[in-house]
């Protein structure tokens, strides 16, 4: 977790978060028209929830990893997803300002340095990486703060809504935050 502050210039705020992108292979039109809509309101910010790419799950990277004989392979792979987060990052370019920050979800790559794709994208944008966990207090210039908490395994206690919101209200007990955003089971719900 990296607790960070982040300062907008007006006491109006909108929160946009996404989730789940899942680029390339997630339906770009919508992204490109979420991109527009955070774009065209001047009062929007969004936090990326993770799986920002749709990469390699964790199952598939420990099984990499572990065949160390082939370091060729891993050099190569690592460059094809230096330019998929490439293209990404040109979409999302035009609201690189409004961007609080990006969190790990579970579909990232993990470079032969250590470093993730979710790592890389934020360092091309030039935004904060959070970690797996986010933890953001926005601050408006009457000095009202909000305390937003995000993390991508919000969910994911059953098959139903009510499972996603037992999990997240579980959440909200362990911390304090005026705004807790989940992501990883792809279903919307707010209370």
């Amino acid at each position: 977790m990296n607790p960070i502050t982040f300062h907008v210039p007006s006491d109006k705020f909108r929160l946009l978060p996404a989730c789940c992108i899942h680029y390339p292979i997630g339906e770009t039109h919508l992204l490109k028209q979420w991109v527009d809509a955070v774009k065209k309101d001047k009062h929007a910010y969004t936090v990326l929830m993770g799986d920002s790419l749709d990469s390699a799950r964790s199952h598939y990277r420990n099984h990499v990893r572990g065949y160390r004989a082939d370091e060729n392979s891993q050099l190569a792979l690592d460059e094809l997803q230096k330019r998929v987060v490439v293209e990404l990052a040109e979409i999302l370019k035009p609201i690189k300002h409004k961007i609080i920050g990006n969190i790990r979800g579970n579909h990232y790559w993990e470079f032969s340095d250590g470093t993730n794709t979710e790592q890389l994208l934020c360092q091309i944008l030039g935004v904060p990486y959070l970690g797996v966990l986010g933890a953001v207090r926005v601050v408006t210039p009457s000095r009202r703060d909000l305390v937003v908490f995000a993390h991508h395994h919000g969910g994911g206690g059953g098959m139903t809504v009510g499972g996603d919101a037992n999990a997240m209200l579980k959440q909200e007990a362990a911390w304090d935050a005026d705004i807790y955003l989940m992501g990883h089971t792809h279903k919307r719900l707010a209370f």
